[in-house]
């Protein structure tokens, strides 16, 4: 066992050490708190941190949140209205209004009124009837209610740097918003923690020095004999590498294939014989003129 993890010692890249040093501190730094206390950028410690994982050495959880805020249409919105309900505040007074005057009767744009039209039917506020917006019983009732996509709407207002989490109450809200285009920003956000498992524990207690490792030899260092005084880092030449097929099929044997396959799940048999038949047969059988082209 102590050989095995010596092994694993040896192959350990700078990185990697660095790392698992830190986490051996404080075994709940972030990624950002190891990268400003070892110097690395945030790119070398991701991937040191993958080596060690495929090394099952540590453990790296990844969590992702998604962050809503309004876009420009949403803020729009919020301020002065959903567009049907800005044509209910219309209707409550009107009762109806024929569709060609819609727009023009409630200052709603033309684009905006014809996506409203679905949302006012869709809410039960208003039905057609013959080319005219009529306003429903329950439309009525709701002139003096607020729906609960529209306190979505005011809830983003109030957090505008973005919201993670809605309550119950709002969630109904938030799924009619997302069904509807350019109202709602998404932005996700990802997090990573990392946990030492029983291998890197193993690591740890055996112990290691950070020490630069040569990776690569320059002309001067084997002019000069540095190379002699060089600590290297060993490879495991017996790695499992992925295995790789550069073969590939030809695009026309893939077609040939695809179409071949079609025809035998229509219930066509497919009869085997010579790749190469006679002109006889191939000409003469059918028919085809001595002089034809081809």
């Amino acid at each position: 066992m102590s050989e095995d993890i010596k092994k694993t010692i040896n192959e350990l890249h700078i990185y990697e050490k660095k790392l698992l040093k830190e986490l051996e501190t404080n075994p709940d730094a972030t990624p950002e708190e190891i990268a400003e206390n070892t110097g690395m950028d945030i790119k070398s410690v991701m991937s040191a941190a993958g080596s060690l994982a495929s090394k099952d050495i540590i453990e790296v959880d990844k969590e992702v949140e998604e962050i809503y805020s309004l876009t420009e249409d949403g803020f729009k919105y919020a301020d002065e209205g959903l567009p049907e309900r800005r044509i209910l505040d219309v209707l409550a007074e009107k009762k109806q209004i024929h569709m060609k005057d819609l727009s023009s009767e409630t200052g709603v744009d033309k684009k905006e009124a014809n996506i409203a039209i679905g949302w006012l039917r869709r809410k039960n506020w208003a039905q057609i009837d013959k080319g005219v917006v009529n306003i429903t019983d329950f439309g009525k009732e709701f002139t003096s209610k607020v729906g609960v996509d529209e306190k979505v709407l005011d809830y983003h207002k109030n957090n505008a740097d973005g919201v993670k989490l809605f309550t119950d109450d709002l969630k109904d809200g938030f799924k009619k918003l997302t069904g509807r285009k350019n109202i709602l920003n998404v932005k996700k956000e990802t997090s990573h923690s990392f946990n030492i498992l029983p291998k890197g524990e193993d690591i740890l207690n055996e112990g290691f020095t950070i020490q630069k490792q040569a990776t690569q030899l320059t002309h001067q260092q084997l002019k000069d004999g540095e190379w002699k005084s060089l600590q290297y880092r060993p490879y495991d030449i017996n790695a499992e590498a992925p295995l790789f097929f550069p073969g590939k099929k030809h695009p026309l044997r893939i077609i040939i294939d695809e179409i071949r396959e079609i025809f035998l799940n229509m219930g066509f048999s497919e009869d085997n014989g010579h790749f190469v038949e006679s002109a006889f047969w191939n000409f003469d059988s059918l028919f085809q003129p001595q002089d034809h082209a081809a």
